[in-house]
């Protein structure tokens, strides 16, 4: 009955949720089947959170391969598919047919044996997958991920997001991941190591890739990775480099500390800096370091719209400093985030006073404190 409700759906922009008819799927080799069968013209297709096992994966993957398939996002996260179930899908991913552009893979018992497939899928000639997510699998190794990175350096790879949060990688892949994306056919713009133990010895080697002409890459997130103010001055130089193409970059939940910071401004400052986004919330940050971030906003070649700065120790100093650089012409900064700073409630006024202020010559400014 399901299936046959599903047969008069036909409309690209039709967003399939069966999470309220999950029940429905078990055992899932044997309803899934059917369901797939009638879903080709689906455009969104989400599974997530469905107890899906990987014995469902064969009949997914020749739903991805069949001849009318017009399904161009599957998400199966939270779902236990292990490598068995993404080995299987990736024989649907391979296929002429398949129109697949976004899969979302993350909490789905997934170790670093499931690498080499999804580089295969990755490099296929028909391969369109633009967006793949990882996020949380928790057995992924260093070592293999260097097959998922494979795909990535093919010609034939399309891949323009990928999200690795929580996968357990340390900086023994970011030399894989650095070539990956001076590739020369690379187009990955949007790159998520967050909650890894990346340190500043794998920065280093992931700003060598971010240096190179062929590197498109717009937003890194590197938040919570264990890094220190030894970073800093290569991001800096990767930040001004001539080939740079990052507009966000998320440092959130490291031991950045003002030296750090001090060395990332000289790259913020400089002409061929793209930055429009900077989260360096929760940095163990002071006032020493606002002196050199309102130079930033204040700077002639600046970009900076979004600046986070919550969960610092930078007191009324701090914002008084910052308040020099969001008063100066060349400032274009929209968002900016004090929240949970020591500042006083004088400060805090004063704060207020300059948003209504700004706002009133055509500035719109939103300082949340």
């Amino acid at each position: 009955m399901l299936a046959a409700a599903c047969c008069s759906v036909t409309h690209l922009s039709i967003q399939l949720c069966l999470q309220s008819s999950c029940h429905l799927l078990r055992p899932p080799t044997v309803c899934l089947s059917l369901l797939m069968s009638s879903l080709l013209s689906l455009y969104l297709h989400s599974l997530s959170y469905c107890d899906l096992t990987s014995r469902c994966s064969s009949a997914l993957s020749s739903a991805l391969s069949a001849p009318h398939s017009r399904l161009t996002e599957l998400n199966l996260s939270d779902n236990n598919m292990e490598d068995s179930g993404v080995n299987q899908l990736c024989e649907g991913l391979r296929s002429e047919n398949c129109k697949l552009q976004k899969l979302n893979l993350s909490w789905c018992h997934l170790t670093s044996r499931c690498c080499s497939a999804l580089s295969s899928a990755l490099s296929a000639p028909h391969s369109r997958l633009t967006e793949l997510n990882l996020r949380c699998n928790y057995n992924m190794v260093d070592s293999e991920l260097d097959q998922l990175c494979e795909g990535l350096r093919n010609e034939n790879c399309k891949l323009e997001k990928l999200n690795l949060r929580y996968c357990y990688l340390t900086s023994r892949c970011c030399s894989a991941l650095s070539s990956a994306l001076s590739a020369p056919h690379s187009r990955l713009t949007e790159l998520n190591l967050s909650d890894n133990n990346m340190e500043d010895s794998g920065v280093d080697q992931l700003c060598e890739g971010l240096r190179s002409e062929n590197c498109k890459l717009e937003k890194l997130n590197l938040s919570s990775c264990g890094l220190t103010s030894r970073c800093c001055s290569v991001l800096s130089s990767a930040l001004s480099s001539p080939h740079s193409q990052l507009t966000e970059l998320n440092l959130r939940g490291n031991n950045m500390e003002d030296s750090g910071v001090d060395q990332l401004c000289e790259g913020l400052r400089n002409e061929n800096c793209k930055i429009e986004k900077l989260d360096l919330s929760e940095c163990r940050l002071t006032s020493r370091c606002c002196s050199s971030l309102s130079s930033v906003l204040s700077s002639p070649h600046s970009q900076l719209t979004e600046l986070k700065l919550s969960r610092n120790k930078l007191g009324d100093s701090g914002a008084h400093q910052l308040c020099e650089g969001l008063r100066t012409p060349n400032c274009k900064l929209k968002t900016l985030r004090l929240v949970d700073n020591e500042i006083s409630e004088s400060e805090e006024k004063n704060l207020r006073s300059l948003q209504e202020e700004l706002n009133r010559t055509g500035r719109q400014v939103d300082i949340k404190i």
